[in-house]
């Protein structure tokens, strides 16, 4: 759960709202004038439906709800900082509704809420229409200023339209208002799909004639409701007007939509006819890059690509800043990220690559034993929800499957798998069969700890993708299939393709306990590359410690280099030995790199073994960090117990115990350790409410 409101939900929490107060018949304006106008007050409050803290004395705290009504608004529970969850309202009835005597349910919240969006809206859609005169192409008139007459109102479009084609209808209402009038008396107001998509098949005069931004704009309404065939041929009818370079970047748009619809004939046969028109085309070699190409080639490729079109260049620096995060190299992609942003902020894929990047920090960081931001990462997790919805209207089922798979990730990061496996549970049949979906889905299920869900994706898959999955979710299982699993990840790491690599990690990570394999050195050769040797060089070390050979995984623990993985190694290997002093000197080390909490809790652990106080203080600080993980704070709370214990300290047990304990609370989380030291706790003296 973030710990606090995103930029974006809280845009969209005060525009639903339109500034107005939520409670029925209230309508108070939560935004007071001053005598400085540029500094108005907001008397407004952003209100919780389930409630942010888990305490008798709120209404809706997740403690009070029932099993049915916790099972109902779980997304609510879950994503309690998500629009969904939140709406505003002036301070009188924030208290009202916040009390529980008044017994407010969340059913009844989450209804005042649609209702009062529901009602602005309306009044939004009454209050445009009653000033928008509709003209005729060849009668354009002008507002007061000389402003366009539709200018004024495509600003207000940005409340009812659909987000997708927003920037097309304020271009087309800046450029062409008299069109813009045309197309609304066409297709409605505000706009709707199904007659923009009778427009597109019909194309009549004013299509074929009329300007590149209105032609955009009605296309863009089409690929809004995810009628891709259409707008296929839309872009298709518009190349027709071009030769040369134009001709050719229609066309591939038009390849893009009929992709996007499924259509992949079509798809190629689009693209064969823009490299006819024109073969540099930079949006056709942008789409025919292969993303699998080693980094170096893709970005000397994309470092060739230049265009006067903000749109395509934004599309590019998100192509460079994808390369770079596999690289990877996170500072760089960050800055194209930021020249994306800057040239289309609105563009879906800029957005998604933003997500992208901060999910990708969060997982690099967990590779590397290094803290991450906890906030930054959950905030990620909600933009990602948010735009799988829209992407979902689009049906977009390949990007949005990938959104859900980066939401899956920050719980898994946070090593709280089952929060990752609820959000994978969400995954649509249509996102499942969309190209790639099936793997990328299958492979979050398998960071998630979920091996049953992952074969479950896979099921109708083929290919050396879906044959990996399939064999490293059975040997998950521990299931009588274990030698034909191995076997198969054997075969595919082997076979020298393209999933190589990730078949020889998931078959060497099998002689890891409990060990259900021998080492394989022809597998490992697999990962021998300046980029995996990490990787192979950990696994070979916990192997041998994992199969009795101490004595040799200390020797090879100690030519590994001076980096906080390898220190992690070292002290690994050093408890396989138990002797006190290599432990103490191991733990040191690790500590010394400034490790993520679950670092810090490992090298506690051996600290507080040798018999170092210094382990009580580093589990103290995981326990009490609040951008720790929770399953990290946890594990450090039951350790500090452990050592409590040892030394009979039921005071100092007690006061652990119950921070504890509110902290799962507060995150409305549970946890059987908890639980069994509330026994211990109880039986002497402590536990008990003052």
């Amino acid at each position: 759960m973030a710990a606090s409101i995103g930029d974006h939900t809280r845009k969209r929490l005060w525009t639903r709202a339109r500034g107005l107060c939520a409670f029925p018949d209230c309508d108070q304006e939560l935004l007071r004038p001053t005598t400085n106008r540029s500094e108005d007050t907001v008397v407004g409050i952003e209100c919780h439906i389930v409630a942010q803290r888990n305490h008798p004395s709120v209404a809706r705290s997740v403690s009070s709800l029932t099993e049915e009504e916790r099972e109902r608004w779980a997304t609510l529970i879950e994503r309690r900082h998500s629009y969904e969850n939140l709406m505003i309202m002036c301070p009188t009835h924030a208290k009202v509704v916040d009390d529980p005597a008044q017994g407010y349910t969340v059913e009844q919240v989450v209804e005042m809420k649609r209702a009062h969006e529901e009602a602005a809206d309306r009044l939004r859609r009454e209050e445009i229409a009653a000033r928008h005169t509709i003209v005729s192409p060849t009668e354009a008139t002008k507002g007061p200023a000389g402003a366009p007459a539709g200018f004024a109102f495509a600003l207000e479009l940005a409340e009812t339209a659909p987000s997708w084609p927003l920037k097309a209808l304020r271009e087309l209402a800046r450029s062409h208002p008299a069109e813009l009038d045309w197309l609304l008396a066409s297709v409605g107001d505000p706009p709707t799909v199904t007659p923009a998509r009778a427009l597109v098949h019909a194309w009549p005069p004013e299509l074929q004639h009329g300007s590149k931004e209105l032609v955009n704009t009605v296309i863009r309404l089409a690929e809004s409701g995810g009628d891709w065939p259409a707008a296929a041929a839309g872009w298709r009818r518009y190349a027709e007007r071009y030769d040369g370079s134009e001709r050719a970047d229609l066309l591939v748009r038009a390849a893009i939509a009929a992709g996007v619809g499924g259509d992949a004939d079509a798809h190629k046969r689009l693209l064969a006819q823009a490299e006819r028109a024109d073969p540099d085309s930079p949006r056709l070699r942008l789409e025919r890059m292969d993303d699998a190409a080693p980094v170096a080639d893709r970005l000397a490729l994309l470092d060739e690509l230049h265009t006067d079109d903000a749109a395509l260049a934004a599309l590019i620096e998100d192509h460079k800043a994808l390369a770079l995060m596999q690289a990877p190299d996170l500072d760089a992609a960050a800055r194209h990220v930021a020249r994306a942003r800057e040239l289309d902020p609105e563009s879906m894929t800029v957005r998604a690559m933003d997500v992208n990047l901060r999910v990708q920090r969060a997982r690099v960081a967990l590779s590397e034993d290094r803290p991450f931001n906890l906030v930054e990462a959950e905030h990620a997790r909600d933009d990602a929800l948010a735009l799988r919805d829209e992407l979902i209207q689009m049906r977009r089922w390949e990007e949005s499957g990938r959104m859900l798979m980066l939401a899956a990730d920050v719980s898994a990061v946070q090593r709280e798998p089952d929060a990752a496996q609820r959000i994978l549970e969400q995954a649509r049949p249509e996102e499942v069969v969309a190209p790639d979906g099936a793997e990328v889905l299958a492979e979050a299920a398998l960071r998630a700890a979920a091996p049953e869900l992952a074969l479950r994706f896979v099921a109708g898959a083929s290919g050396d993708a879906a044959r990996r999955l399939r064999a490293a979710a059975s040997l998950d299982l521990n299931g009588t299939d274990r030698d034909v699993a191995l076997a198969e990840l054997e075969d595919v790491a082997l076979g020298g393709g393209p999933e190589a690599e990730m078949a020889a990690f998931a078959r060497l990570s099998a002689c890891l306990p409990p060990v259900r394999a021998q080492w394989s050195e022809d597998v490992a050769a697999v990962l021998e590359t300046d980029r995996r040797r990490r990787h192979v060089s950990s696994l070979r070390v916990m192997a041998a410690a994992a199969r009795g050979d101490v004595f040799k995984a200390h020797a090879m623990a100690e030519e590994l280099p001076d980096e906080a993985w390898a220190a992690e190694v070292r002290l690994r290997v050093a408890h396989h030995r138990g002797k006190y002093s290599p432990i103490k000197k191991a733990a040191e080390e690790l500590m010394s790199f400034g490790p993520d909490a679950a670092g810090r809790v490992l090298a506690a652990q051996g600290l507080l073994r040798a018999g170092d106080p210094h382990g009580e203080t580093i589990l103290t600080g995981v326990a009490s960090d609040p951008n720790a993980p929770l399953r990290d704070r946890s594990a450090a709370f039951d350790q500090l117990l452990k050592e409590l214990a040892s030394r009979d300290d039921w005071t100092g047990i007690d006061r652990h115990w119950r921070a504890w304990r509110d902290t799962l609370t507060a995150a409305a989380r549970a946890d059987g350790r908890l639980s069994a030291w509330q026994v211990r706790v109880l039986h002497h003296g402590g536990g008990r409410e003052d």
